[in-house]
């Protein structure tokens, strides 16, 4: 009976005994795989966008291109040949020659640009 006494305290007591330990935090883990397929996700997703920005940026920029081109030339059909036909006239009547690079740049030059 001693003995049943004494086993019945231990146990008491053992369950009774509160371990002093520092507390953990709580923190729940995740499933790796999953958060590295998404974040891989991501950075393919924003690779892929940053291309669609990129080639909607290269063809507004040909398109930009396209219509300057065609502004001076239309510039170039409208005030400068007719200048450059003219200066052409003038510098022939005293006998110079000039080539046409400088024509045109004293045609520029006549018009104002």
């Amino acid at each position: 009976m001693l003995t049943s006494a004494i086993r019945t305290m231990t146990i008491r007591s053992a369950s009774m005994q509160v371990t002093r330990t520092a507390p953990k935090a709580f923190t729940t883990r995740g499933f790796a795989l999953g958060d590295t397929l998404n974040k891989k996700e991501k950075v393919e997703e924003d690779r892929y966008m940053r291309a669609l920005e990129q080639k909607y940026i290269e063809k507004k920029r040909a398109e930009a291109t396209e219509k300057m081109h065609e502004k001076d030339e239309q510039l170039f059909a409208e005030e400068i040949a007719p200048a450059m036909a003219e200066a052409e006239v003038l510098l022939s009547k005293s006998g110079d020659n000039v080539s046409s690079d400088a024509l045109e740049s004293l045609a520029k030059w006549k018009v104002g640009l």
